[in-house]
């Protein structure tokens, strides 16, 4: 957890969190995301193209 979150968080709260994500525990951990995330431009271009075809960003 990168910012300041975890001061919100009571240690039970953050011991069940890392006991599901031990990575989390990390400082250098970089998480990898589940779809490609697409820059300013490049993605208001996309979603701007499947609006004019009639189609879902994500399906």
């Amino acid at each position: 957890m990168r910012r300041c979150p975890k001061r919100s968080l009571g240690a039970s709260a953050l011991a069940e969190i890392f006991a599901i994500f031990p990575e989390l525990k990390d400082q250098d951990h970089e998480p990898v995301p589940a779809r490609q995330l697409v820059p300013g431009r490049m993605g208001r271009n996309l979603a701007a193209r499947h609006t004019q075809n009639n189609k879902a960003l994500v399906g």
